[in-house]
């Protein structure tokens, strides 16, 4: 049985494999920030702004990098067909057709239009996308009437193994969520955990944090009575396990309820990445898109040395 040391040593290591994240895959979330920006046609710096109001010229943008992610992902959508399970052999074929009724069953209960273009437009930005399962009451209050449900990832909140180099994350030992929860939305999740959570927020130092360099290391925002909670699913002994902590204050844990056709324990988070590069960072298609923003100004309405002057000042070639 697991001490109160065993514990508090798990939620250690959890902690430094997501604070190991926040910390070596920071250029890879500083360019999911840009692309977002890019995406949005907001890719101008206050300095290029600025020269342009002091030329009394209008930030126009002509934005491509929108018109060719929607396309994209528009066709991804149109190409969208329906699940099919085959039978291996023809005793199998009544199988076959119970499991396409399920899957089908539970992709519609879950709005899966809706998500999956959600899933592909995370890919295709920010470079990450997917989805998470999860376990709903049934129709019955029988306790062990469930069924299976997906919920939405935001790659803002994901994190995952550094050291993983799949497109598919099917080479990560650790992933999971961090999330800012209010006080009252929290003690709603864990109730067991309400005291501990309230003397968390309002112990002693808890705004200090807020003046840190590094806000990954912040957990609790005593002025808006909000703490950071951490999901985090992690392998031990070949069992995909979670736990929720917030600091050093473990919140719940337990052992995967899911598992492949082969009966292997695996994650809840189905993700994916667009592209991964030579240093294992992810990227969508922005990165290659964004260089035909290299003229990000009205091109029509300046003289050659301006344009000139103008691109040279965009930040790395507005890497």
């Amino acid at each position: 049985m697991k001490t109160e040391q065993d514990n508090a040593d798990k939620i250690t290591k959890l902690r430094k494999q997501y604070l190991d994240f926040a910390h070596q895959k920071q250029d890879e979330r500083n360019e999911q920030k840009q692309a977002r920006r890019y995406y949005h046609g907001a890719q101008l710096t206050e300095e290029q702004l600025k020269r342009l109001k002091s030329i009394r010229q209008a930030p126009v943008i002509k934005n491509e990098v929108s018109r060719k992610v929607n396309g994209v992902v528009g066709l991804l959508e149109r190409l969208r067909q329906d699940p099919k399970a085959y039978a291996r052999t023809p005793k199998h074929e009544e199988g076959a057709d119970i499991a396409t009724y399920a899957v089908r069953y539970v992709l519609d209960a879950n709005n899966w239009k809706s998500l999956s273009s959600d899933a592909g437009h995370k890919g295709a930005v920010p470079g990450i996308g997917g989805c998470a399962l999860t376990l709903e009451q049934g129709d019955t209050p029988d306790p062990n009437d469930m069924d299976v449900g997906l919920d939405f990832v935001d790659a803002d909140y994901f994190f995952y193994d550094t050291r993983s180099v799949r497109p598919d994350f099917s080479d990560a030992r650790f992933m999971g969520e961090a999330k800012w929860l209010s006080e009252d939305v929290a003690a709603e999740m864990f109730p067991e955990k309400t005291d501990e959570i309230t003397g968390m927020i309002t112990s002693e130092g808890g705004d200090a944090a807020l003046d840190m360099a590094d806000k990954d290391k912040v957990w609790v925002n005593s002025q808006e009575k909000s703490l950071k909670i951490v999901e985090h699913w992690y392998i031990e002994k070949g069992q995909w396990k979670w736990c929720f902590y917030s600091g050093q204050l473990e919140l719940d844990s337990g052992e995967s309820p899911w598992f492949d056709h082969k009966e292997n324990s695996i994650p809840r988070y189905i993700m994916y990445s667009g592209s991964v590069d030579h240093e294992g960072n992810r990227y969508g298609l922005v990165r290659n898109l964004r260089y035909s923003q290299l003229a990000p100004l009205s091109m029509f309405a300046q003289s050659p040395s301006v344009r000139e002057g103008m691109l040279r000042s965009a930040p790395g070639r507005l890497t």
